[in-house]
């Protein structure tokens, strides 16, 4: 190799970490706004005076729409181009972060939610992609090592983040501190792509499953709705049960047009191999438990029967006040 080739590979390198920093900012703010919006779920219900269910839809709202969508983002990815997308994502989550700041009802703050879930598709989907794309394949698994750190991060200093905030300021100085945050990463953007400094892998003869996307949103969202409505009208009412029902057909509709589009956007030759299927039921476990608990887990913690209870009080005087968990004491 000549010295100039290596001089441009290392230039390049160098150029290379600029997209890691993009994207791993995009995935701090993902992150800490997934765990820093549960632990401020009591101060949202309160100001804004929701009910159970909306509080919970708060929630639903987001993971389910960051569900649906992540599939298309990475077909849209692939027609339009990673970084193009991965840029419209940082603009869509920092849409809904502005719409949640300014909130004065349960429909403004879900909307701002929808549009927060789909930018969280679009930045996860693109994200991991531009990370291998703009590195070195010797330096690719250290990038993706950041990537990882990143997104475990932000999804640890979340709760921190939304205590301190809503003690200090308010639980709207959260989705305020993302505008900065997602600006800085939306400059990057532009500036890598004015560069070139990510390769275009555009595939624009591929079609977009607009079939497959609908039966998605509308297996997902049914039977979402059916088990957050389900202990209200009844489990075995006929309004429950129409959802679950609609839930399977969709469901069955979607594997059933997946496995004969031409350009599925889940290949279900990924299903013959159990690595595949392992890491994937890995992941799906890890999401519920993780949501699951830090969701009740705030709500428990952060009632004021757990500490002034017996059991609680002698633990409650270690944690400095300013914490979630020991605001309520």
């Amino acid at each position: 190799m000549t010295a100039t080739a290596t001089q441009t590979k290392a230039a390049r390198g160098s150029k290379s970490w600029i997209v890691v920093l993009a994207a791993c900012i995009g995935m701090v703010v993902v992150a800490y706004n997934t765990t820093a919006v549960m632990t401020v779920l009591p101060e949202v219900k309160a100001s804004l005076d929701l009910d159970a269910q909306t509080l919970q839809w708060v929630m639903n709202i987001y993971m389910l729409s960051a569900a649906v969508a992540i599939a298309a983002m990475g077909r849209f990815a692939d027609i339009f181009g990673a970084m193009r997308i991965f840029g419209i994502a940082l603009g869509a989550f920092t849409v809904g972060s502005l719409a949640i700041a300014f909130a004065f009802d349960a429909v403004m703050i879900l909307a701002g939610r929808i549009f927060q879930g789909l930018g969280c598709a679009g930045i996860m989907s693109t994200s991991v992609a531009l990370v291998t794309l703009a590195t070195p394949e010797d330096k690719r698994s250290q990038a993706l090592g950041l990537w990882s750190g990143a997104m475990a991060f932000g999804f640890a200093i979340g709760p921190l983040i939304g205590g301190a905030l809503a003690d200090a300021i308010s639980w709207r100085a959260i989705f305020i501190l993302d505008v900065p945050l997602l600006a800085a990463a939306v400059l990057t953007a532009l500036w890598i792509e004015r560069r070139g400094l990510v390769p275009r892998l555009i595939q624009p003869k591929t079609k977009i499953d607009y079939w497959g996307i609908a039966f998605l949103v509308t297996a997902l969202g049914a039977f979402v709705y059916g088990l957050t409505s389900g202990e209200m009208n009844g489990w075995t009412s006929a309004w429950t049960l129409s959802l679950f029902g609609l839930a399977a057909l969709a469901g069955a509709a979607f594997v059933y047009r997946e496995r004969r589009a031409a350009d599925p956007l889940i290949y279900g030759s990924f299903f013959r191999h159990r690595s595949y299927i392992a890491a994937t039921f890995g992941m799906f476990l890890t999401g519920a438990m993780l949501i699951g608990v830090l969701y009740f887990l705030n709500l428990f913690m952060q009632a004021p029967a757990v500490w002034t209870s017996l059991c609680f009080r002698p633990a409650s005087r270690f944690f400095p006040s300013r914490l979630p968990w020991a605001r309520s004491q």
